[in-house]
């Protein structure tokens, strides 16, 4: 197995003014990593994101943690147990290669909050579509809380469940998607963000060419269900 140190490379560059509700520094580690058993390769490439904070080491430290264990966790943990995945798969003397790239996207750098998503594609050689993977994570850079949770946004006695569903039903059918009537979500299994005024509900598709269903929901159509001292409030 080969394994490449992250290479760190200047992505954006924001002034922390010594508070943490300011945009954070955030620069871009890049990951290169192989392991190989019997014909059978899996390689990995990719980035995420590394926090910069001068004023406070120990902060720094604790995000890029919570950082590191949702994207290194998701896509290089597995890397050396790959090979022997696929090794019924081939017959002797024959090889196959299986290729995964993933990368993020800094989408919320402001009060407080740091919010992101990260994606990745599987390619195993020979298949006629790559796999696809998106995933999210949203950080109280102040209290190092991540939010991976959407039922923590909103107050749990609230209509926010409805509204929600009314939301995307709308968003649907003004993007004429096709939705079974008798299939309901309590959107445990979508994917949330946040931008700035928007949070941003995604349910995608891990098959083949598939892409990603992604419903931006301005917040002040949500003022009335957000949890009162939650992220949500403080982008109002």
């Amino acid at each position: 197995m080969r394994s490449h140190l992250p290479i760190i490379t200047s992505l954006l560059l924001s002034g922390c003014a010594g508070a943490t509700t300011m945009p954070l520094e955030i620069d871009e580690a890049t990951v290169h990593e192989e392991a190989s058993q019997e014909g059978v390769s899996c390689i990995l490439e990719g980035t995420y994101p590394v926090v910069r904070m001068p004023t406070s080491s120990q902060a720094t430290d604790e995000i890029n943690e919570l950082i590191q264990r949702e994207m290194l966790g998701s896509y290089v943990s597995g890397i050396q147990d790959c090979p022997a995945l696929y090794l019924d798969l081939i017959e002797e003397g024959s090889s196959l290669t299986e290729t995964t790239n993933f990368g993020f996207q800094i989408e919320l750098n402001e009060q407080g909050l740091l919010s992101f998503t990260h994606y990745a594609s599987h390619y195993l050689e020979g298949a006629a579509h790559p796999t696809n993977r998106l995933g999210a994570l949203t950080i109280d850079t102040m209290s190092r809380e991540t939010y991976d949770d959407i039922h923590s946004l909103f107050i749990s006695d609230s209509s926010y469940k409805e509204l929600l569903t009314a939301l995307v039903q709308w968003q649907m059918k003004v993007e004429d998607i096709f939705a079974n009537p008798d299939v309901q979500t309590d959107f445990d299994e979508w994917i949330f963000y946040l931008r700035p005024g928007y949070l941003i509900l995604g349910n995608f598709f891990e098959v083949h060419a598939l892409q990603a269903m992604q419903v931006a929901i301005p917040l002040e159509k949500l003022t009335e269900v957000i949890q009162e001292n939650g992220p949500l409030q403080r982008l109002l």
